[in-house]
């Protein structure tokens, strides 16, 4: 976007009483939005904006981006976008690190979210709460994990990722929180199918593999319900689980279905596979219901797996 330059700011600038109220407004929303969209496209000549001292403090301290239902501060754009100077500039003029915006999220939650660890580490080692909720109770350490899904983020970002969950653990994060639905952050992970994620939440807490949400779902559950996960890698995290917990075969969610059944709705097969040599011990297992009595075989039909059921 064009940059505003400090001519045309300080002649928009109501500070310097240039014109009526409303014409002033107008033009100081029109630098706070050309400030705001700077900062998260990184574009050069930012200094420009804040050569004016008042105007500075207001932009970096009191603004919110103009006609936005969310509500953002500068600091959610620096955080959002990796800005780690102007994160640092407006922290040192006196903005709330834990300024919420409309969804209820702190400038931690985007700096985890969108995977900045140096952003994020800043904020922390100047007083940012690792454990704040967000709307829907979700802590920036969900948002970290959440944010990986397979196929979908690149290598250099799951890295980026990585680095983000250490840090907020190293700092105090409770990994075994959930959100307003029951999810722990392995439920959120393992929809998402991205294994260095998931095995490093395992390694740091075991006992994440057998958490159960509102209704009833393991991380297991989520693993076969999830459209993301590549199904060899599938197989390879529910092996991982069942090293730890091998009653998860067999937990039933609210509804009556177990992770088998889940599997065959997907139409992963390798999974569903895996999960059926896992039980061969305890072949009752194709024979449970779920609430709509519905037993695996009948699952796989309605979703048009029909190539599965001989191996039923």
């Amino acid at each position: 976007c064009a940059l505003t330059s400090t001519s045309s700011a300080a002649r928009y600038s109501p500070i310097r009483g240039v014109g009526d109220s409303l014409t002033n407004q107008m033009g100081m929303d029109l630098i706070v939005k050309a400030f705001f969209d700077a900062v998260s496209t990184g574009s050069n000549g930012l200094s420009d904006f804040l050569q004016t001292p008042d105007i500075a403090k207001f932009l970096l301290v009191d603004a919110r981006r103009p006609n936005c239902p969310q509500g953002d501060t500068i600091l959610h754009i620096a955080a959002r976008s990796g800005n780690l100077s102007v994160l640092t500039l407006a922290v040192e003029a006196g903005a709330d690190i834990e300024a919420m915006n409309a969804s209820g999220k702190r400038p931690l939650h985007e700096a985890a979210q969108c995977g900045h660890p140096e952003c994020a580490q800043f904020l922390i080692e100047n007083g940012a709460n690792v454990n704040a909720l967000k709307r829907g109770d979700w802590t920036p350490l969900m948002l970290s994990v959440a944010s990986c899904v397979y196929g979908s983020t690149p290598l250099p970002k799951v890295n980026q990722q990585l680095d983000v969950l250490r840090l907020l653990l190293r700092h105090g994060a409770d990994i075994s929180a959930v959100n307003k639905d029951g999810w722990n952050c392995l439920h959120l992970a393992s929809r998402g199918g991205v294994e260095p994620i998931i095995y490093e939440l395992t390694a740091f807490c075991a006992a994440l593999i057998s958490g159960t949400t509102k209704n009833g779902r393991t991380p297991l559950h989520c693993l076969a319900l999830s459209r993301s996960v590549q199904p060899t890698a599938s197989v390879r995290i529910a092996c991982s689980f069942l090293l730890q917990d091998v009653q998860l075969l067999y937990c039933e969610d609210a509804c009556g279905c177990l992770p088998i059944m889940d599997a065959l709705r997907q139409g992963n097969l390798p999974l569903a596979r895996f999960l059926l040599d896992e039980s061969m011990s305890s072949p009752e297992m194709l024979l449970r219901r779920d609430k709509l009595g519905y037993q695996a075989i009948h699952i796989a039909a309605e979703a048009g797996q029909a190539r599965k059921l001989p191996y039923l």
